[in-house]
């Protein structure tokens, strides 16, 4: 219940942030890409290969029940056109909408060359989510189909990645929610009916795992890690923020999670990312505290046994 209270004011907070006049900085030109009604999260690269970033976005209205619209932007300012909006999902009832979708990833997921779009969805007021994938069409502007991952299961999800975490060159999908984070394994035929997708959950033998991610090389040997923060709500349910080496042991098909603690008590930790703050070659990792004035970034230890030392931006 804690949770869900917790980021129900958060989508209080945001839903009054938009009623603010949104005015635009000297120098800053705005431009209008397309319509979307209440755009949540988006995702950039370039759908179409034709050398240009396009956007992809998905579409909710928290905490109520809402049907989603799922659509790419086409990049057409090189040709001196507007941008066009290509609907990957429609929210109309008539067609078998999702409902409350958050993040977006854009990978190939089942190898065939096209960009898929894979999406996660969640509600603040209940505990439930699903994540899906839909099948990117030869015609970037054609039909796309959809395939369930997991659907109605008690996870809010909200951030989403993918990484090859068992090394056989499939993308795998990393959800983060907000009673825990998720690993979802490449069946190697997710576009057959019958694929089944092995669903792993981050270890929480440190503390519990959270919703918000971000992937980076974290250590530099080479292999992306995996940054988490876990929100909490009230004193005596601190947040933390940590990072797991993740590895792949071919011998046995085991996935090893070495998670290292980088905040074990830190109160409403939400949003994380990691870049070189002080230039001394080590990645370093900032975090955002939810509902309160304040941006972290915790220095990287010398070694990987030792503290990491908060500073206030």
């Amino acid at each position: 219940m804690a949770k869900n209270l917790l980021l129900l004011y958060g989508i209080i907070f945001c839903l009054a942030a938009n009623n603010v006049s949104a005015g635009v900085s000297d120098g800053w030109e705005k431009h209008v890409m397309g319509d979307m009604t209440s755009p949540i999260y988006l995702y950039v690269t370039d759908m179409d290969g034709d050398g240009d970033l396009d956007a992809v976005s998905t579409s909710t209205m928290h905490p109520g029940l809402f049907d989603s619209e799922v659509a790419w932007y086409q990049n057409n300012l090189n040709e001196g056109g507007q941008w066009k909006k290509i609907i990957i999902s429609s929210k109309e009832p008539d067609e078998n909408p999702i409902t409350n979708t958050n993040g977006i990833v854009v990978s190939d997921i089942d190898g065939d060359g096209n960009e898929d779009v894979i999406v996660c969805t969640g509600r603040v007021t209940e505990i439930t989510g699903d994540v899906y994938w839909f099948k990117a069409p030869d015609d970037p502007e054609g039909q796309w189909e959809r395939f369930d991952i997991e659907v109605d299961v008690m996870n809010s999800y909200f951030k989403i990645y993918t990484i090859d975490a068992n090394e056989d060159a499939m993308d795998d999908i990393i959800v983060g929610g907000n009673q825990g984070a998720m690993l979802f394994i490449n069946p190697g035929n997710p576009d057959q009916q019958e694929a089944v997708w092995e669903k792993v959950a981050l270890p929480e033998d440190l503390g519990e795992t959270g919703s918000s991610l971000y992937l980076d090389d974290l250590n530099e040997d080479g292999k992306t890690d995996l940054l988490n923060t876990y929100t909490g709500a009230v004193t005596d349910d601190p947040g933390n923020v940590s990072w797991f080496d993740l590895s792949y042991n071919t011998a046995d098909g085991e996935l090893i999670f070495d998670r290292t603690m980088i905040a074990p008590e830190l109160i409403r930790a939400f949003d994380v990312n990691c870049v070189d703050v002080n230039e001394d070659s080590r990645k370093d990792v900032i975090v955002t505290v939810f509902q309160q004035p304040f941006i972290y970034w915790y220095e990287a230890p010398e070694n990987s046994g030792g503290i990491w030392t908060q500073h206030l931006i």
